[in-house]
């Protein structure tokens, strides 16, 4: 059970305008993409060879081939889907509060215009404009080779994109403030000691099965062997990002995934003040552990979480269940010792 203060019912109004600015930006730019992408299908699809190349080795040849029909659903359902995978999981988080809103949107932003940029030029140079040559001789009479601005342009928009989006959007709403912990008495002959978990939410649960599930779909669509590398990965990235198992002691603060890797340990004489902040996981870009400027933190859901000040400076947080006894109990060992 945590204890994840309920979310408010009502936004204030800084609140609405921030998460409509968000919400504007991202799902227009997406309505956009969709639209110029099916434009661009429809103008070449009777251009297009009967296979078209869909993968690229380092040397630039092509080496992975699609049937016309598969590729045009295959590189609309990629260059959007994974866009619109990326809003759900930050959405369920509430990304908009967080400081890094901004940047998180611009991602999106930027990895959907980057993406179909890069599909719909491909698409187009395979139906005869420059950027893929010998292709009109086939994959059976001859190489299809990929010149390198193919995908510079693309890389380029998509970062001009996120670029603009960042100098658009409004500043980010007003953090929250930690709250002290209240010390647990602890005498000298005492021993004690504090478990807990740090599970994610159902939607991120949910959202990386998705994102298992495309991956396996795109290896069946185009054959591309590596793909099962991908969907492996992910598969690892639930034991390993979703459930924390998390002691308190006399020894300081330890955690580890249920893979057991990645694993920590903040020792009892490094912790100088221990608090109870709320974390939405747009604060940190995301769920998962995060690493940013002055702070590490392991978000696997919204809600209240434990935050640990640490003599170096940096502060380390972590969305454990019942943060406030765990804070309670540290900060009672930290006052004894």
């Amino acid at each position: 059970m945590t204890d994840a203060q309920p979310r408010t019912p009502t936004l204030t109004r800084q609140e609405q305008r921030v998460r409509r600015a968000h919400l504007v930006a991202c799902c227009a730019l997406l309505a956009v993409l969709a639209v110029g992408y099916l434009a661009v299908a429809a103008l070449v699809a009777s251009d297009l060879p009967a296979q078209v190349p869909v993968h690229f080795g380092v040397d630039g040849v092509a080496d992975g081939w699609l049937d016309r029909g598969v590729a045009l659903v295959a590189f609309g359902l990629v260059g959007l889907g994974l866009p619109v995978l990326l809003l759900v999981i930050f959405a369920a988080g509430e990304w908009w509060r967080g400081s890094s809103a901004r940047f998180v949107t611009a991602l999106v932003c930027g990895v959907a215009v980057g993406l179909v940029a890069m599909f719909a030029w491909l698409l187009w140079s395979a139906a005869g404009g420059a950027g893929l040559d010998a292709l009109r001789s086939g994959p059976d009479a001859g190489e299809v080779r990929m010149s390198p601005w193919l995908l510079l342009g693309p890389l380029a928009v998509a970062v001009g994109v996120g670029l603009v989006v960042v100098a658009l959007l409004p500043p980010p709403l007003p953090q929250p403030i930690p709250e002290r912990a209240e010390p647990l008495a602890i005498s000298p002959s005492d021993r004690v000691s504090w478990f807990g978990r740090a599970r994610s939410a159902q939607s991120v649960l949910l959202a990386l099965l998705a994102a298992v599930v495309l991956v396996v779909l795109a290896f069946l669509a185009t054959g591309v062997w590596w793909l099962w590398l991908v969907a492996v990965l992910l598969l690892l990235l639930f034991p390993a990002t979703t459930v924390f198992t998390v002691t308190v002691d006399r020894g300081g603060l330890t955690w580890r995934s249920a893979l057991g890797v990645p694993r920590g340990h903040v020792p009892l004489e490094d912790v100088t003040q221990v608090s109870v902040v709320q974390v939405r996981p747009g604060d940190y870009g995301g769920y998962g552990v995060r690493s940013v400027p002055g702070a590490t933190a392991i978000v696997t859901r919204h809600g209240s979480a434990l935050q640990v000040e640490r003599e170096a400076g940096r502060t380390f947080i972590i969305t454990v269940d019942d943060a406030t006894a765990a804070a309670s109990v540290l900060e009672g060992l930290r006052l004894r010792g």
